[in-house]
């Protein structure tokens, strides 16, 4: 933005606290098909366990029909599925 000759900078983007489903996929840069089958294969996986590390699986929230994810809660997934696979 150009204000009486001055150059002003543009303002602070900031980062939102949840994502969508196709944000989070484009976050980790695997196409939403991909992401979205891994989320239905980890969401039967669970369904059969008694009890499980929070991190074994992508965490995320329903919010009324949406499901929603952190980036730093992906953040600490790959991490935790990095060190224990």
């Amino acid at each position: 933005m150009i204000t009486k000759g001055m150059q002003t900078s543009a303002p602070a983007v900031t980062t939102k606290a949840l994502m969508s489903a196709e944000e989070a996929a484009h976050y980790m840069g695997i196409p939403l098909e991909d992401f979205q089958m891994l989320i239905e294969a980890q969401i039967k996986q669970k369904a059969n366990l008694p009890s499980y590390d929070t991190y074994r699986f992508i965490p995320y929230i329903d919010i009324g029909s949406n499901r929603l994810f952190n980036q730093e809660e992906i953040n600490k997934w790959i991490e935790y599925n990095m060190i224990n696979k």
